[in-house]
């Protein structure tokens, strides 16, 4: 959530070639955030017959899209002018919620799919698959971001330009299925050596061959490695990010509140950084570009966490806003 708020602080700068940094924390970013919604949607213990499956749909209904129209409208309101590009691909800056609850709803009918082929023995062959099939269709209907077409319009209505991301959802939740395994493959040194030289070799050396499919192998290249790298790190570095370290307590924290951070953000992002951006652009190093930015976004997530503290005190704004289940 940190680095995505960064990221949109940098777009306040309103310039296109950002700095070393900024670059490799963008090749990662997004696979890392459906990464962890598919960690943290997986249980052990769920059966996904056709009653919990309509049970679950409704449920990230009420949680993904109520949320995300409520906010959008107030962002478009607050516009004045209404077009097209309003549902574009960016979804006025509201893609992620509405793409995670299309990978919801993959996921769920492909797992109420492999529930019914021999009691689950072929569950991860058909998750995976699942993520590489949606995957197809995306690269299929690919389209250029600028393209105006009837065609590039419905495709972006329906949100087939963020569905590359899927195959990363469901990589959470294979790996924290078997994260015994990743413990024991990610303690051999080899592999997490081999998975750094793969990460940055391929960010930095192999950044402009060009052939058909090597976008397409570099993007699951840098967003598996990404993702890797940063499991990796905060698991061997577990003790200095737990609740009783205030650094682990105010993660945590910024953590649990992701979402009302997300719907909140783009109310309180700096309108125009141009010139911070062009100082930026001749003068500025790596150092200085990471350290601003990360400040600007730490100050923006504070202001979301208390507007978000007062908001949660109302029981129904709580549960219409932010999708939170009321108490019994």
């Amino acid at each position: 959530m940190i680095l995505v708020v960064m990221g949109h602080v940098l777009g306040c700068y309103h310039y296109d070639e950002f700095n070393s940094y900024t670059n490799l924390f963008k090749v990662f970013r997004m696979p890392l955030f459906f990464f962890i919604s598919g960690w943290v949607l997986y249980k052990i213990d769920i059966i996904w017959d056709f009653a919990f499956t309509k049970r679950f749909i409704k449920k990230k209904f009420l949680i993904q899209i109520i949320p995300t129209a409520i906010f959008m409208s107030i962002i478009l309101f607050k516009s004045d002018t209404i077009t097209w590009k309003a549902f574009n691909y960016f979804k006025s800056g509201y893609w992620f919620t509405i793409a995670l609850f299309e990978y919801f709803i993959f996921y769920s009918l492909f797992r109420l799919l492999s529930n019914y082929i021999k009691q689950n023995k072929y569950e991860d062959i058909v998750v995976l698959s699942s993520g590489f099939l949606v995957y197809l269709v995306y690269y299929y209907f690919l389209v250029p971001e600028n393209d105006t077409s009837n065609k590039a319009k419905v495709i972006n209505y329906i949100g087939i330009q963020q569905w590359c991301y899927y195959v990363f959802f469901c990589f959470g939740t294979i790996v924290k299925k078997y994260y015994n395994l990743f413990i024991k493959a990610s303690n051999k040194s080899y592999l997490i050596t081999t998975v750094l030289i793969l990460f940055f070799g391929t960010n930095i050396f192999l950044k402009d061959i060009s052939f058909p499919l090597w976008n397409t192998i570099r993007f699951l290249l840098l967003g598996i490695s990404g993702i890797l790298i940063v499991l990796t790190f905060f698991r061997v570095n577990e003790t200095s990010f737990s609740k009783e370290k205030r650094i682990g307590y105010g993660l945590q924290y910024i953590g649990k509140r992701t979402l009302d951070i997300y719907l909140l953000h783009y109310f309180f992002l700096p309108g125009n950084l141009s010139s911070i951006g062009c100082f930026l652009l001749k003068n500025g190093s790596p150092v200085i570009e990471l350290i601003l930015s990360l400040s600007l976004a730490l100050i923006v997530i504070g202001v979301c966490l208390i507007i978000s503290n007062v908001l949660r005190m109302s029981p129904f704004l709580s549960q219409v806003l932010f999708g939170v289940t009321p108490k019994k």
